[in-house]
């Protein structure tokens, strides 16, 4: 027998770049969503930005709605949330930090005709 076919196993083990690609995905949707975009609207902003900072890595809309599923699931009341510093930060090393994680509340995003209202 010469070996198995197929796909090798991975035993759910993802290299590195799928994190860092939700969290940049996750991070974009939210920051748009919040300014008042539509949800599709917000998917396609995404996506350009992941385009502009990779620009040979692909992605699709149904793969930043299948990460916004895994990371932003329906009914789920805190989730992890990342987002940009408001001012420019340093870590202990004296990096500029780009990115924070941290568990929040699901974010809710309004109509724009309710968000005018109030």
């Amino acid at each position: 027998m010469a070996g198995k076919v197929g796909r090798p196993k991975t035993n759910g083990v993802k290299p590195g770049i799928v994190l860092i690609r939700a969290i940049f995905i996750q991070e974009a949707f939210i920051r748009h969503r919040q300014k008042g975009a539509k949800y599709e609207f917000a998917i396609e902003y995404a996506m350009d930005e992941w385009r502009t900072q990779f620009p040979r890595s692909r992605i699709s809309a149904a793969t930043v709605k299948r990460i916004l599923a895994e990371t932003m699931p329906e009914g789920a009341e805190e989730i992890l949330i990342a987002s940009k510093p408001e001012e420019k930060t340093l870590d202990e090393h004296g990096r500029e930090i780009t990115l924070t994680v941290k568990e929040d509340d699901r974010p809710k995003f309004l109509h724009p005709s309710i968000r005018a209202k109030k």
